[in-house]
């Protein structure tokens, strides 16, 4: 059993005071906020009709990194959250600089701030009316209380100060609360008057206490409105980082990429395979050596030494080609996937709908599904493999499931987490489903601008 569970009073009081932080989140936001939008309006209204308009928009551009710190500190303080901030500075060069300014003026995260002063004004009046709406429920329902408890009183309070000359006459009795107003001398004149609350009345009461539930539900709702704003416009979470970083990665990879295949291609051209030429050309001469001295046993062994090393020489331009094949160049990804397949011990369905990818992506799958179906080839005892492949906006989703014995984990072996690193190097992700008995289920989706 929980410690929640044993001690109800602290999870009372944890929900109390988790409450009130959020009406002092939504009660400060208000004044924070209206201020912050005041400074945007005015700065990108008079920016077009001033001198100098350039430096107050890179001047506001510039200031939004310190607003989207301030507001990240202040919603993890009141709300109790995490929320992280971009690891990287905003901007890497300086402010008076045509790099400094071009910087700032296609800074996405700047813009994204400035948005979500916009979007969090409407927000922050929802949540001050709420907020006051629910303190004042509050008050009143406890005033009624109080004043139910020391009824009945009454008394008199003389006010002389300058332009007021009067008395103010207090009756509380069992239902109603009376302020008469006598004598008041205002410039013109006396002035008399009386106020009368009803208390106890039932419409007012019920009132109260609706506006009370009403805001109790709406108030963490509303705060976690603001705080998702926060979320997704201002933080390492936010759209603008979410981008950037697949951006980093997707260049990592094609850099990466591209390094790799050149080096491995030099690596097969000018070691291994050299080297498989000249012992081709040794094994050639020592047959003829051979056959010379008619020792035939001496001969077919060099003969298979022969087969052997030309076998070898077309493994290796096998090899090369898988790197990235020439089916893959000319027909996509589907076509080469599909031949890819038909040379597999096992039969393997590809259904692609797709258009052509970007060079870098349409190997980054292809990769991913040839060590798929190498990985089932040699651990997953399966007869079927399906490929799935399709396009949906700006997402790429592949699926791939074989009917063997699963048991499958990333953390065994390296073909699983070389498919991951693959994904991953796309911006996008990888997921393993492989319970024990089967079946393992592989998905990867990518963006795909």
């Amino acid at each position: 059993m929980s410690k929640d569970t044993k001690n109800p009073l602290a999870k009372g009081l944890q929900f109390i005071s988790r409450r009130f932080l959020e009406l002092v989140y939504l009660i400060s936001s208000f004044p924070i906020i209206l201020t912050l939008f005041v400074l945007v309006t005015t700065a990108l209204s008079t920016s077009f009709i001033i001198p100098f308009s350039i430096l107050i928009i890179l001047g506001l551009l510039a200031a939004m990194e310190i607003m989207a710190t301030f507001e990240i500190s202040r919603s993890n303080w009141l709300l109790k959250t995490d929320i992280q901030r971009s690891q990287n500075a905003w901007f890497t060069t300086k402010f008076f600089s045509w790099e400094g300014a071009k910087e700032r003026a296609i800074s996405g995260r700047s813009w994204l701030a400035i948005a979500y002063v916009f979007l969090a004004f409407g927000l922050s009046i929802l949540g001050f009316v709420v907020a006051v709406l629910a303190l004042s429920s509050v008050f009143c329902l406890l005033a009624t209380l109080g004043l139910i408890a020391f009824h009945p009183s009454s008394g008199t309070l003389n006010i002389h100060q300058s332009g007021f000359n009067g008395n103010l006459v207090a009756n509380l009795d069992s239902n109603h609360l009376q302020l008469h107003f006598l004598g008041f001398d205002i410039h013109d004149g006396p002035m008399n008057g009386n106020i009368t609350w009803t208390y106890t009345s039932p419409l007012f009461t019920f009132l109260s206490i609706i506006l009370i539930i009403v805001a109790v539900a709406m108030v963490p709702l509303i705060a976690k409105w603001q705080r998702q704003l926060v979320v997704r416009f201002l933080s390492d979470r936010s759209f603008a980082e979410i981008y950037y970083k697949s951006d980093r990665r997707r260049k990592t990879a094609v850099s990466v990429g591209a390094q790799d295949r050149s080096r491995i291609e030099r690596d097969l051209h000018d070691g291994v395979q050299a080297r498989l030429t000249v012992s081709g050309i040794e094994i050639d001469r020592a047959r003829q050596l051979a056959e010379a001295s008619e020792d035939k046993e001496l001969s077919d062994a060099l003969d298979r030494a022969a087969s052997e090393t030309a076998q070898a020489m077309q493994e290796i331009r096998n090899l090369v080609k898988g790197l990235r094949p020439a089916l893959l160049e000319k027909a996509g990804l589907a076509a080469a996937l599909s031949s890819l397949g038909s040379k597999q011990a096992f039969r393997v369905n590809v259904e692609a709908d797709i258009q052509r990818l970007p060079t870098e992506m349409e190997s980054a799958l292809y990769l991913i599904c040839s060590e798929a179906m190498t990985n089932v080839g040699r651990h997953a005892k399966a007869s079927t493999m399906t490929i799935v492949i399709k396009q949906k906006g700006k997402l790429v989703t592949l699926d791939i499931e074989d009917n063997g014995e699963g048991g499958a984990m990333e953390s065994e072996g390296s073909g699983l987490k070389n498919m991951k690193d693959r994904a991953d190097s796309l911006g996008g992700e990888f997921i393993l489903i492989s319970p024990t008995g089967g079946p393992t289920k592989i998905k990867v989706i990518v963006p795909c601008e």
